[in-house]
């Protein structure tokens, strides 16, 4: 099966005024602009939230400075009532990072959770989900009660609760890079990098009263390392990439399914226009179909800067990869 797309550069940033190493995905409005984050440049070099037109002006809505109101934002921000929301790594009132709110129109920024790196945790990496409600959902790389990252909520007043600290201890994983999935009953899934019964990560589920399950621990043949949010069919079933692992140890797409079964996808290997290194998870398409990047490979050589996959099914039972598009090859 072949396919065809078209690149095209909106905005090529210089590290500047204009931003600069944005890190995390981009969110559509219903005009087709799009919103994001930078984890540096700007006005003050601790990075920006951006909005991009679709003809490709730019335009930054906000500069961190590093202090109270947060600094070197690394996640993806959502909308919602017409705000921003998102996360910064660092800064915030005791250096461990935030949570906050941004009125595009206006470029005020409210700071709405600052992060001890204590038992609240500290260091969100990824972005925050939103409930029904405006109750804002996450993740941080460290802190909470054993220092290995958190699953938290915050209100839009303000009140944060922790549901669920990772524990370096038997099968659970711990210092979660990504954020958390929610279902329409209010529980929250994701993945760690670290941890699980051999280490190699693991998928998890957490309740909205803090139970975790550990849905399935990576065992190295199937993946190791997932560092990308999962997603959902209409079946419930899980789908995220494993960074290294798989077959080839050059990372894997999986399916979870809700009682635990994991089914490699996808093995990645350095041959043909293949990529290798996933380090982001997939999206999915409303026939099912799954799309993503890889960090590395992607031209006929084996080497390349990375490519843009697709792994589509004919059947519920028969898959297929092929790369979508591998012009990051400069």
């Amino acid at each position: 099966m072949t396919a065809s797309g078209t690149f095209s550069t909106l905005w090529t940033f210089t590290g500047f005024a204009d931003g600069g190493n944005p890190e995390a995905a981009v969110v559509l409005d219903s005009e087709n602009n799009l919103y994001g984050t930078t984890l540096s440049g700007g006005a003050n070099f601790e990075g920006t939230v951006f909005k991009l037109t679709p003809t490709g002006t730019e335009k930054v809505l906000y500069n961190f400075t590093g202090k109270s109101d947060g600094g070197g934002p690394t996640g993806s921000v959502v909308r919602w009532e017409g705000n921003l929301y998102g996360t910064t790594l660092t800064g915030g009132t005791s250096g461990n990072g935030n949570v906050f709110k941004l009125n595009p129109s206006t470029g005020k920024l409210t700071n709405i959770y600052n992060f001890t790196g204590g038992a609240d945790g500290g260091g969100p990496l990824a972005g925050v989900v939103l409930d029904q409600e405006g109750n804002l959902y996450g993740t941080t790389y460290s802190g909470g009660a054993f220092g290995y990252g958190t699953l938290f909520k915050v209100t839009q007043s303000g009140k944060e609760t922790v549901f669920h600290s990772f524990e370096p201890n038997g099968t659970d994983g711990f210092s979660p890079g990504a954020g958390g999935t929610l279902n329409s009953k209010g529980n929250l899934y994701g993945a760690t990098p670290l941890g699980g019964a051999i280490g190699a990560g693991m998928v998890f589920e957490v309740t909205s009263s803090g139970t975790e399950t550990v849905l399935h621990s990576l065992a190295g043949t199937d993946g190791i390392g997932p560092q990308g949010n999962v997603v959902f069919d209409s079946k419930g079933n899980l789908y995220t990439t494993a960074y290294t692992g798989g077959a080839l140890g050059l990372g894997s797409v999986f399916e979870v399914t809700p009682s635990g079964v994991s089914t490699v996808l996808h093995s990645f290997q350095n041959k043909g226009t293949d990529g290798n290194f996933p380090f982001a998870g997939v999206v999915l398409d409303d026939k099912g179909n799954l799309y993503g990047t890889t960090l590395n490979g992607g031209s006929a050589t084996g080497a390349g800067c990375g490519a843009i996959y697709k792994i589509y099914r004919k059947t519920e039972h028969l898959r297929n990869h092929e790369t979508l598009q591998q012009k990051l090859d400069w």
